[in-house]
């Protein structure tokens, strides 16, 4: 599909006006929420240490936030993780 170059500076335009949310600013539903039609549903791990409830795609990603959020080392066991 061709998209030319003034459409394309359009939809810059367009887009420029969002705010990306930095992560802290998104907030995980608390219920479950019903799948969302024409958006592809991944299988992932989410965070059970207490107050958190943080999803991750990948066990790397997940084993990351868990050492940079909850200070976790190998020495600790387990981090507190749920396949989903």
């Amino acid at each position: 599909m061709d998209i030319s170059l003034k459409e394309r500076r359009e939809l810059e335009n367009y887009a420029d006006d969002f705010h990306i949310a930095e992560i802290a600013e998104v907030q995980s539903p608390s219920t479950t929420v019903e799948i969302i039609k024409g958006l592809k549903l991944h299988e992932g791990f989410i965070c059970t240490s207490e107050g958190c409830s943080h999803l991750c795609t990948t066990l790397k990603s997940m084993k990351q936030h868990c050492w940079s959020e909850h200070g976790w080392t190998l020495s600790k066991g387990v981090c507190h993780i749920y396949k989903h």
